[in-house]
């Protein structure tokens, strides 16, 4: 961990620490727009970089959640599967005590079939997603489904191996494995539509007949009904899902790269339900760029200060590029030792504790 200290300020940096830190200034602890319309120093390069050295700035600047992803891209039937539990607890007093449903879903025909568990233990997903297999015409070649722990439990992971399915999670938080999840919405809004007509909260006698009417319905993604997808024309189906696609890619010059290697980045933190919109939404970690991917849009992987690649890829809007000051804040003293402290830095997992000279730590004043 690097404890080094700043350089001496400017005359402008001087300037915007004392316009950007004191509360009745016009612009102060506001986004860059704003400070820059309002400072007296207006170098815009200068400013934008020194805001980017500043942790109550970078540490809650907003995110975007919503922004252009690599598309999931199958070639046949049976390539990939993709599964979810979802929570139906609440309506377990009408339905024989089921408390879930196992949601699967074929990623390029859309065929999806759906299992009711009256628990979400390792057992009971393997004899769930065992009768899935039965009842399929193979298993897939691959398996995604989020890091919940009724997946990634030893008796799911024995399963998947006994049939050749190379089983990975999703690493993004906010999209998941966002076919199934879709398939989720629409299957809960045909049972609810169900509820509302018959004056009932009982699925589970027409659970079956509801997965079977999907499976039967025109999706508009494939332009076909999920269940007619075969070898016959899976050359058409490709290409409604992806034709488009590839055209936009091929007439779309691709734009300009926002990171380099080596570039200091903030990691945007996952997304918790009812998270205040004010509170800090960045890693208080520092990582590194270390290889940039061509795919469009860009993505790239990113290493901690100890020289370990952070596991999965990010895109550009889960990236924000910091000015590393190379000064530190200190969560606690663990210990000392003559003029050297042990230190936890914040943020940061205990594997960075360190020791560092005590003259190089430097004590934050309040106005």
């Amino acid at each position: 961990m690097k404890n080094k200290l700043s350089t001496s300020p400017s005359s402008a940096e001087s300037t915007w620490v004392q316009e950007y830190y004191t509360p009745d200034q016009p612009g102060a602890f506001s986004g860059a727009t704003s400070f820059q319309r309002h400072t007296s120093q207006k170098n815009s390069p200068q400013l934008r970089q020194w805001l980017r050295g500043q942790d109550s700035y970078t540490l809650h600047a907003p995110i975007r959640r919503r922004f252009q992803r690599r598309p999931i891209v199958v070639h046949a039937p049976y390539e990939l599967w993709q599964a979810d539990l979802s929570d139906v607890s609440r309506l377990r007093k009408h339905n024989k005590g089921y408390r879930f449903l196992l949601a699967v879903i074929d990623v390029f025909s859309k065929v999806a079939f759906v299992r009711p568990l009256k628990s979400k233990t390792g057992p009971a997903l393997v004899a769930a997603f065992t009768d899935i297999l039965r009842h399929s015409a193979q298993p897939p070649h691959y398996l995604q489904t989020d890091k919940g722990t009724e997946f990634t439990n030893k008796h799911m992971r024995q399963l998947l191996q006994r049939h050749h399915i190379h089983f990975y999670t999703s690493q993004n938080e906010d999209t998941k494995a966002a076919v199934v999840e879709r398939f989720q919405r629409t299957l809960k809004g045909r049972m609810y539509r169900y509820f509302t007509h018959h004056n009932t909260k009982r699925y589970i006698d027409v659970l079956q007949a509801l997965v079977d009417s999907y499976n039967a319905t025109y999706h508009r993604s494939i332009r076909t009904q999920p269940r007619l997808v075969g070898p016959h024309n899976q050359d058409q189906v490709y290409m409604a899902l992806y034709g488009k696609a590839m055209e936009r890619a091929f007439q779309t010059p691709r734009p300009q790269p926002k990171f380099s290697i080596g570039d200091r980045v903030r990691l945007a933190q996952a997304r918790r339900a009812f998270q205040k919109g004010y509170v800090p939404k960045w890693t208080q970690e520092l990582f590194t760029i270390h290889r940039r991917l061509k795919t469009h849009p860009y993505v790239y992987t990113i290493r901690d200060d100890r020289g370990e690649l952070i596991k999965g890829t990010f895109y550009e809007p889960e990236l924000q590029k910091v000015h590393d000051t190379g000064v530190y804040k200190i969560e606690k003293v663990l210990r000392r030792r003559g003029r050297q402290v042990l230190v936890k830095w914040l943020g940061y997992s205990d594997e960075f504790n360190s020791w560092i000279p005590v003259a190089t730590i430097r004590k934050r004043y309040k106005n």
